[in-house]
């Protein structure tokens, strides 16, 4: 989702790194963000099986959906096993500024830094998240852990 050019200029990357390199490492990024918080990138199709309860954020239509504090239910499917959803941010617009921050320190702090750190001194940097990307990953938990 969030775009090459964006990313690059956020890094203020040299030759050194190319574009596959830092693709994975928004993929790597949105996956992490992703899998704390259930917030899903790019437009995806979902089966939710019964009984249900639908983490995942967000959901492109939600009319047939009842909202809890955390997560959704079907509103009317007393017979229904399983059904399937459209899920995810459409574009890198639609995701919250904070995420976006999020994503880009993550992406500078596990793995542009540590590439920096790994080609010059041979040792993976050990650096810990910032405390305001815990603090978004908190804000935006679709479950409790």
């Amino acid at each position: 989702m969030l775009s090459l050019e964006r990313v690059k200029e956020y890094l203020r990357v040299d030759s050194d790194f190319d574009d596959t390199e830092i693709q994975n490492m928004i993929w790597g990024a949105e996956t992490y963000f992703s899998n704390e918080t259930n917030h899903i990138f790019g437009i995806q199709e979902k089966d939710y099986f019964s009984p249900f309860r639908i983490y995942d954020f967000p959901i492109i239509d939600t009319s047939t959906l009842t909202r809890k504090p955390n997560y959704y239910i079907p509103t009317d499917c007393p017979t229904t096993d399983y059904i399937t959803l459209e899920v995810g941010y459409a574009t890198e617009g639609a995701i919250p500024n904070d995420i976006v921050q999020c994503l880009l320190q993550i992406i500078k702090v596990w793995y542009y830094e540590s590439e920096k750190e790994t080609s010059q001194s041979g040792s993976s940097n050990t650096s810990l998240l910032p405390m305001s990307v815990k603090q978004v990953i908190e804000k935006y938990r679709r479950f409790l852990i």
